[in-house]
């Protein structure tokens, strides 16, 4: 914990509940201890080592018998607490090292009644294709006082008990906080979703025209892909705050509202949600949520114009939660699918390569630009997109294809002979990657040795899976003039397959190669 100087300054308590987290508690007190002067834990029932990590740090550990209400959970914990400010961290989470010095300057201005702030949560999440960031400001510092205490069940929020609204809130942005919650490794085994659920319902039972209550149900809903009760618990928000004050978490209920709309085919209803939200709120996500709902009616123009609005707010800031790449590769991915749609290869390269510098992890972002460069006939350029693809996902079949295809393009056929050869190699039982490699040699006028390779792969005994490879077979067989061994190919394909007529061998093994590259 930190040692200030002589002269009175205000302290700091971190004040936490936890259960079981003993994987992530260390991480999270390394990163507050030498910025607070105590830190008071609530542990509500763990049966791991959280209590004696949190021991180790120094921490007060008390006792709380869970209720299904955080609120009093974290009330709890302020009891014990002796600093003048509370910082409130879960156990996921971690101060951003470079702003974390700035807790002391926040805390020291002068302030003439209960103040809060709401800090900047960047949560990392996994859950696409690569590692994206969401962030929001949510309530994680505020002055100890006896009538400043949290409130509601579940996504609580500090109050005023005397008045809820005469409490200070400030958004500050000059102390940052990491949330790992989201990532993939973190979600397993949490049940969360079921017990969320469940303290939700009660509450709204009891405060049923609480919006705030609907709207974090309707979270629940959407991300478990309950579509239709989800719209159910959006709209109910949006009926119980028209003609009021819109608060900041209408931006993001009407952007889910959107999404979930267009998940259950519902475009038209889509579009009327998602342009009532952009009267009121300058929203990134909403604009592409709303462009993704014009794309599925194939209103492309629309959709482009939305995908530019959206890249416009890059930099701004909001009281309310967002996706940050709404702003950044998501519209310039946007951008680039229309441009390719519109037949502009050209275009639709730069806005990839422009949203690569933001995503350059994104195996999507290098699939479309491979794309574009495939359709400009620029093999090379394709070949450095598709070669980063493989990195991130190495069974990807369709870019397997691509790269033999890139470098044949390019006449270096021995590599890609090699490359694919050692796919086989490795997998000799892949259909797939044999048909590839059989494909190849045949092209090269090595018909003998793509009728080598494709017997290699068939063995004994009756694999229905061996059927393309024997149609295949086929067609090869008979181009040497081998008619005999051609019809027993394709014979033993229809042994295999019955359903397809040995007639159609070629368009059979053509539609099965085509189905494992995607």
């Amino acid at each position: 914990m930190k040692n200030g100087p002589a002269e009175a300054r205000p302290t700091i308590s971190l004040c936490m509940i936890v259960k079981d987290e003993e994987h992530d508690l260390p991480r999270c007190l390394r990163s507050a201890a030498p910025w607070v002067d105590e830190i008071v834990v609530v542990d509500t029932g763990s049966r791991d080592q959280t209590v004696q990590v949190a021991q180790s740090f120094g921490a007060r550990v008390e006792h709380f018998s869970w209720s299904n209400d955080f609120a009093a959970a974290r009330n709890a914990a302020l009891a014990y607490a002796t600093g003048d400010w509370i910082l409130s961290l879960d156990a996921d989470e971690e101060l951003d090292p470079a702003t974390a010095p700035a807790l002391a300057k926040v805390v020291a201005v002068p302030i003439t009644r209960p103040r809060c702030y709401a800090l900047l949560v960047r949560s990392l999440d996994d859950s696409k294709d690569s590692l994206a960031y969401h962030s929001g400001y949510v309530t994680r510092l505020f002055v100890n006082h006896p009538q400043v205490r949290w409130h509601r069940p579940i996504h609580e929020q500090v109050v005023l008990l005397d008045d809820p609204r005469g409490i200070d809130l400030v958004h500050c942005d000059q102390v940052t906080i990491s949330h790992y919650g989201y990532l993939h490794a973190a979600r397993q085994g949490r049940g969360k979703a079921t017990r969320n659920q469940d303290i939700l319902r009660r509450a709204i039972t009891a405060t049923p025209n609480d919006s705030y209550l609907h709207f974090h149900l309707g979270l629940e809903h959407y991300h478990a892909h309950r579509y239709r009760e989800a719209v159910t618990s959006f709209e109910r928000v949006l009926e119980l705050r028209r003609g009021k004050r819109l608060p900041a978490y209408l931006a993001p209920c009407y952007s889910l509202l959107v999404a979930t709309h267009t998940a259950l085919g519902q475009f038209d209803q889509a579009v009327a949600s998602g342009y009532e939200g952009l009267e009121h709120f300058a929203f990134a996500d909403l604009c592409c949520n709303l462009a993704t709902a014009h794309m599925r009616r194939q209103e492309h123009d629309q959709a482009f114009d939305l995908y530019q609005r959206a890249r416009a707010l890059h930099g701004q800031r909001h009281a309310y939660p967002t996706d940050e790449t709404a702003t950044t590769s998501l519209p310039l991915q946007g951008m680039g699918d229309i441009h390719l749609l519109r037949g502009d290869a050209e275009q639709a390269s730069r806005a990839y390569a422009e949203a690569l510098e933001f995503q350059p992890e994104s195996a999507t972002l290098h699939k479309r630009a491979a794309q574009a460069f495939l359709l400009l006939d620029r093999p090379a350029d394709a070949e450095q997109h598709i070669r980063k693809v493989l990195a991130l996902e190495p069974d990807d079949g369709l870019t397997v294809k691509q790269l033999s295809d890139c470098l044949a393009a390019q006449s270096r056929h021995q590599e890609a002979y090699e490359f694919l050869a050692a796919r086989v190699a490795a997998a000799t039982d892949h259909v797939g990657y044999r048909l590839l490699l059989g494909d190849l040699l045949h092209t090269l006028g090595e018909s003998d040795a793509a009728t080598e390779v494709l017997m290699a792969g068939v063995g004994v005994g009756d694999d229905p899976a061996h059927a393309p490879i024997y149609y295949r077979l086929s067609q090869i067989l008979a181009e040497l003039g081998r008619a005999e061994d051609a019809a027993n190919a394709a014979a033993l394909a229809h042994h295999l397959d019955p359903e397809a007529s040995a007639a159609f061998a070629v368009q059979e093994a053509d539609a099965i190669l085509q189905q494992f590259v995607g």
